[in-house]
């Protein structure tokens, strides 16, 4: 008995031959037989593989398929012994095996021919199984390769799609999480990122018209350091000018049309002195001064910085 191709079952039922049993059971043997593939096909022309097809045109499920060698398993017990098996492949821990109709969860393998069953193994009268027969989930559902039977899309029994290639969708929803070695694209559509979860440098460019209201979080300076439109700057870079002078020169700078007030001591006097968006101020000083810049913005204080300028250090 014979799988042969159609032209082999030409000659063998052509005219005027007599076809023995043999030649019979190749022809059967050689066709598609729905009921052992597993294939339905309703009046709708639905077709399901290993099921029968509900509001799907094709409809495919998985199949129990036997593991390697023999199992054997007592009444009452929990301990699964095999002879020619590969437990530690073919059913790790978590697996699912159907033994004589029921279905176990493995708890955990010994070795390649001793595994632990949950729940354990009906006691009598159900017959215990000796040298028999188990069943696991088949690993893959759906698998496509090009003529070079390089494989190129595969869908695993857990619903793992790999592809060899790029997959490509106008649009894709997914429900948990997406890893990935790099992303492409302008990332428009983005929504509710969360700040802890950005990394990289953002610059004044790429963030023009962020009202502060959308922003929730911690973000940190490095993440944005040509961002400054808040900041104001003083510094006192020669604090020690000529033969036997001292003093100090006082530098400041606003982003944004602030008004600065500048406030420090000299000769026993309290000075405020308002300032323009950026300049020098150069004070002969006598003793170590505070210099404090306060920035306001309609009125209500945005900012102070204060400087100290030590004459002993000087």
């Amino acid at each position: 008995m014979n799988n042969l191709r159609a032209d082999e079952l030409e000659k063998l039922f052509a005219t005027g031959c007599i076809p023995s049993g043999a030649n019979f059971a190749s022809l059967i043997c050689s066709s598609l037989n729905l009921q052992d593939a597993g294939v339905t096909v309703d009046t709708c022309q639905r077709i399901g593989l290993g099921c029968t097809p509900a509001a799907t045109t094709l409809a495919v499920q998985s199949q129990y398929v036997p593991i390697r060698g023999t199992i054997s398993v007592g009444n009452g017990a929990s301990a699964v012994t095999g002879v020619d098996t590969d437990f530690l492949a073919d059913a790790p821990a978590g697996t699912t095996l159907q033994i004589a109709g029921a279905f176990y969860t493995v708890s955990s393998v010994q070795s390649a021919v001793m595994l632990t069953i949950s729940p354990p193994f009906p006691a009598a009268p159900m017959p215990a199984v000796a040298s028999g027969q188990a069943y696991r989930d088949s690993d893959n559902l759906l698998q496509l390769s090009n003529a070079d039977r390089q494989q190129l899309l595969l869908l695993d029994r857990t619903g793992t799609l790999f592809a060899a290639g790029a997959i490509q969708a106008q649009s894709v929803t997914v429900g948990k999480t997406v890893t990935a070695a790099q992303f492409a694209g302008s990332g428009a559509q983005l929504k509710d990122v969360p700040m802890s979860a950005l990394t990289g440098t953002f610059t004044a460019e790429q963030l023009p018209d962020l009202p502060a209201t959308k922003i929730s979080g911690v973000l940190r300076v490095a993440q944005i350091p040509s961002l400054s439109r808040r900041e104001v700057l003083m510094y006192a870079p020669t604090p020690l000018l000529g033969s036997g002078q001292t003093g100090a020169s006082v530098c400041w700078k606003a982003d944004v049309a602030y008004a600065l007030t500048l406030e420090f001591q000299f000769n026993g006097q309290v000075i405020k002195r308002p300032l323009g968006p950026q300049g020098t101020l150069y004070i002969p000083l006598t003793q170590s001064t505070l210099f404090t810049l306060t920035a306001r913005l309609q009125g209500v204080v945005q900012a102070q910085r204060q400087i100290t300028v030590d004459v002993a250090q000087n």
